[in-house]
Protein backbone atom coordinates (compact mmCIF):
# COMPACT_ATOMS: atom_id res chain seq x y z
CA UNK A 1 0.00 0.00 0.00
CA UNK A 2 1.58 3.14 -1.04
CA UNK A 3 1.79 5.98 2.26
CA UNK A 4 3.42 8.90 0.62
CA UNK A 5 3.22 10.74 3.64
CA UNK A 6 5.40 8.36 5.34
CA UNK A 7 7.93 10.22 3.18
CA UNK A 8 7.93 13.08 6.10
CA UNK A 9 6.07 11.77 9.03
CA UNK A 10 6.18 8.53 11.36
CA UNK A 11 3.55 7.45 13.04
CA UNK A 12 3.12 5.04 16.41
CA UNK A 13 -0.50 3.61 17.17
CA UNK A 14 -0.94 1.17 20.62
CA UNK A 15 -4.55 0.79 19.94
CA UNK A 16 -5.90 3.89 21.45
CA UNK A 17 -3.59 6.71 20.56
CA UNK A 18 -1.92 7.92 17.57
CA UNK A 19 1.35 9.72 17.43
CA UNK A 20 2.30 11.54 14.47
CA UNK A 21 5.95 13.53 14.05
CA UNK A 22 8.12 14.85 11.59
CA UNK A 23 11.14 12.81 10.88
CA UNK A 24 13.06 15.29 10.87
CA UNK A 25 11.75 16.26 14.47
CA UNK A 26 10.16 20.27 12.83
CA UNK A 27 7.15 21.41 13.53
CA UNK A 28 4.02 19.48 12.27
CA UNK A 29 2.05 21.18 10.24
CA UNK A 30 0.14 18.84 7.93
CA UNK A 31 -3.48 20.17 7.07
CA UNK A 32 -6.88 18.18 8.10
CA UNK A 33 -6.49 16.26 5.21
CA UNK A 34 -2.86 14.43 5.65
CA UNK A 35 -3.82 14.00 9.41
CA UNK A 36 -6.71 12.09 8.16
CA UNK A 37 -5.05 10.27 5.76
CA UNK A 38 -2.46 9.01 8.47
CA UNK A 39 -5.28 8.31 11.07
CA UNK A 40 -7.23 6.05 8.43
CA UNK A 41 -3.78 4.17 7.04
CA UNK A 42 -2.67 3.56 10.89
CA UNK A 43 -5.83 3.47 13.02
CA UNK A 44 -8.04 1.84 10.08
CA UNK A 45 -10.67 3.91 8.71
CA UNK A 46 -13.27 3.10 10.64
CA UNK A 47 -11.64 4.91 13.99
CA UNK A 48 -13.38 7.76 15.39
CA UNK A 49 -10.43 10.21 16.69
CA UNK A 50 -9.99 13.20 18.50
CA UNK A 51 -7.47 16.05 18.81
CA UNK A 52 -7.69 17.52 22.51
CA UNK A 53 -6.70 21.23 22.91
CA UNK A 54 -6.15 21.25 26.87
CA UNK A 55 -6.42 24.55 29.21
CA UNK A 56 -3.54 26.27 29.28
CA UNK A 57 -2.78 24.89 32.78
CA UNK A 58 -2.96 21.20 31.67
CA UNK A 59 -0.53 21.61 28.53
CA UNK A 60 2.33 19.40 27.80
CA UNK A 61 4.39 20.62 24.89
CA UNK A 62 7.74 19.28 24.91
CA UNK A 63 8.02 17.82 21.49
CA UNK A 64 6.83 18.89 18.22
CA UNK A 65 4.02 16.02 17.58
CA UNK A 66 0.62 15.58 16.94
CA UNK A 67 -1.66 13.73 19.12
CA UNK A 68 -5.41 11.53 18.56
CA UNK A 69 -6.89 9.47 20.71
CA UNK A 70 -9.81 6.52 19.19
CA UNK A 71 -13.11 7.16 20.89
CA UNK A 72 -15.35 4.16 20.92
CA UNK A 73 -18.73 3.73 19.24
CA UNK A 74 -21.45 5.64 21.35
CA UNK A 75 -19.29 8.09 23.62
CA UNK A 76 -19.50 11.16 21.46
CA UNK A 77 -21.95 12.28 18.73
CA UNK A 78 -21.80 10.86 15.22
CA UNK A 79 -21.16 13.43 12.27
CA UNK A 80 -21.92 17.18 11.92
CA UNK A 81 -25.23 17.37 12.84
CA UNK A 82 -25.48 14.79 15.95
CA UNK A 83 -23.89 17.80 18.19
CA UNK A 84 -27.16 19.52 17.92
CA UNK A 85 -28.25 20.15 21.08
CA UNK A 86 -25.01 19.60 23.44
CA UNK A 87 -24.66 22.52 25.84
CA UNK A 88 -21.12 23.99 24.95
CA UNK A 89 -20.28 25.53 28.33
CA UNK A 90 -17.12 27.88 28.28
CA UNK A 91 -15.97 29.74 31.56
CA UNK A 92 -15.88 33.25 31.30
Amino acid sequence: MSRPWQDTYEATFDGAHLRVRRRDRGPVRCGWDALYRIKNDVAGPSARCVEVFPPRDELVDEENMRHLFVVPDGVLPSGLHGWAGWAIRVPA
